[in-house]
């Protein structure tokens, strides 16, 4: 009787230590599943008349916007930073410079709901699953259907056949997820994409820098991602091989200032800023005229807003 009763109370034990296990694993939010470490979701659109463009995105981390926190993600291929933040199971990506954002995917929406406004307005949601992924760890999918077509997102990653942020508004090209990573663990691929995966998930360089200044003194602040290797001109002569985060101006200006960085397995890349010194009013100014993220590209100086 008491090897039973001990037997009865092991096998209740065990119970209790698996469904606390399996609960833990449900507890964990959306969120968390996106913004994993060195978490790397690989893919591409092709266009007819555009060719294929490279959409895999690295979590980079937390980052404050206008005083509201969001998650970054970098483009390994195009230097493209994009923005997420959540509401519970609701996924929003962010655009900075219009102060907007879009629904991407509800994960907390039920059975049978029409979707009524983001990327999936006009679909409903067929059937909730799961899905194993290659390291044996579940997620939930949402199958969407709207007639005919239908989509399966997955929590963590995006939309299973398109990718984390796929372009469904062209309808002269499509978006396809290549595979996941977490660092150097692989979590999903497509065996027809298995030989590209290493390709597409290769990061590019992004040269970012920006700066304060005291009186002729401009101070650079370095906000690089993946460099090896700096070459930073100031547009007075002064080029330097290193990052050098002080410099003085011997007299009031325009200067060109450009960081040329080397990153991994990609040739240089570089960002140009146009700074101008003006002595009466004791600082630079940054022409903010492009977005020098999506697009480096040459600038005018504004020099109208100072005198020599």
């Amino acid at each position: 009787m008491i090897m039973i009763k001990n037997t009865q109370s092991a096998i209740v034990n065990v119970a209790a230590v698996i469904l606390m296990l399996v609960n833990t694993v449900q507890s964990q939010t959306t969120e968390y599943y996106y913004t994993r470490p060195d978490l790397n979701i690989a893919g591409y659109h092709f266009n007819f008349f555009g060719g294929v463009s490279i959409r895999s995105y690295l979590y980079i981390g937390e980052k404050s916007i206008n005083n509201k926190d969001f998650h970054e993600y970098f483009n390994t291929h195009t230097g493209e930073l994009v923005y997420l933040h959540f509401d519970g199971a609701k996924v929003y990506s962010y655009q900075r410079f219009s102060d907007k954002s879009e629904l991407i995917h509800d994960f907390g929406i039920s059975v049978g709901k029409p979707i009524t406004e983001g990327l999936n307005t006009g679909f409903s949601v067929e059937s909730i699953g799961e899905i194993t992924l290659l390291t044996g760890e579940v997620r939930k999918t949402h199958v969407l259907r709207q007639g005919s077509l239908t989509r399966t997102w997955v929590e963590g990653i995006g939309d299973l056949k398109a990718g984390f942020l796929p372009i469904y508004y062209d309808i002269e090209g499509s978006s396809t997820l290549v595979c996941v990573r977490e660092g150097e663990t692989l979590i999903l691929d497509k065996q027809d994409l298995r030989l590209a995966c290493d390709s597409f998930n290769c990061v590019k360089a992004l040269p970012l820098f920006d700066f304060k200044v005291d009186g002729k003194k401009v101070e650079l602040i370095d906000e690089s991602l993946f460099a090896d290797h700096y070459e930073i001109d100031f547009g007075d002569g002064y080029v330097f091989s290193d990052f050098m985060s002080s410099h003085e101006y011997e007299k009031p200006g325009c200067y060109k200032v450009s960081l040329k960085i080397n990153g991994h397995r990609f040739k240089m890349t570089e960002m140009i800023q146009y700074i101008e010194y003006m002595p009466s009013m004791k600082r630079l100014y940054l022409n903010t005229g492009v977005d020098l993220l999506k697009s480096p590209q040459m600038v005018e100086c504004r020099s109208e807003l100072f005198q020599l």
